[in-house]
């Protein structure tokens, strides 16, 4: 029998850390096909987690939460992802709903998924989870990665998403691509595999259209630079 790692929603959100990968399993059509296209039984989506705990590494685009950590002096944990807008989760950036790269508040994300399950996995550093100072660097790169992709959309070209499922990889072998992404977009690994590229978790072997969801399931494979490696999958408890 498989023993599944468990964690309760305060917990996760408490211990969360830059750099995490949040895991999503929806139930609905369009789960299913991105599931049967990546080769993976349990996703259909990806995320990361940035925490941000001092307002000088928050980016200027990101007022809102810079003036949040000033107020109150408590960490901003968010979810950041490529994804159709909810309505019932409230974007830390835009005032009005949009598709593609968002920042919200890990709790408040992860609160209203009615999917199947999540899953976290937790980003080692020099195989340590309390790596100060290269968290905090991580937070600012994260934070000003996600600034300058923010307004891009997401991508559904399908040219773009058959290249990725299928590993085609034409032009996919530097990080020149990242630039062309932001005009098309980003879909969910594209997103985080150019946020990984851009600070040093991933090497620049490859751009980020080459990785699908397979590669951040812990059976999968997502090359890492050498100070970096990630646990085993966490699983969210209460899920409704």
């Amino acid at each position: 029998m498989v023993e599944y790692q468990t964690a309760s929603l305060q917990s996760i959100v408490a211990g969360a850390n830059t750099g995490d990968i949040v895991l999503f399993a929806g139930t609905g059509f369009f789960s299913s096909f991105i599931r049967l296209f990546s080769n993976v039984r349990d996703w259909s989506h990806v995320g990361m987690v940035i925490r941000f705990k001092h307002a000088d590494d928050v980016p200027p685009q990101f007022a809102h939460i810079r003036e949040r950590i000033e107020r109150t002096g408590a960490d901003v944990v968010c979810l950041f992802e490529s994804t159709y807008a909810n309505p019932a989760v409230h974007d830390l950036v835009w005032p009005a709903h949009k598709n593609g790269p968002q920042l919200t508040l890990l709790q408040e994300s992860l609160e209203h998924y009615h999917g199947r399950s999540i899953g976290i996995r937790p980003l080692y550093v020099r195989g340590g989870r309390h790596a100060d100072d290269e968290l905090r660097r991580l937070t600012a790169c994260c934070g000003d990665f996600a600034a300058t992709c923010y307004p891009a959309g997401y991508d559904l070209n399908p040219a773009h998403w058959f290249r990725t499922a299928f590993r085609i990889r034409a032009a996919q072998h530097s990080t020149a691509p990242m630039i062309r992404e932001g005009a098309d977009g980003y879909y969910c690994t594209a997103l985080l595999v150019a946020t990984f590229i851009a600070c040093g978790i991933m090497p620049p072997d490859r751009g980020p259209r080459y990785f699908n969801l397979y590669d951040f399931d812990l059976n999968g494979y997502l090359p890492l630079t050498e100070a970096y490696s990630y646990g085993e999958t966490r699983f969210l408890t209460g899920l409704k």
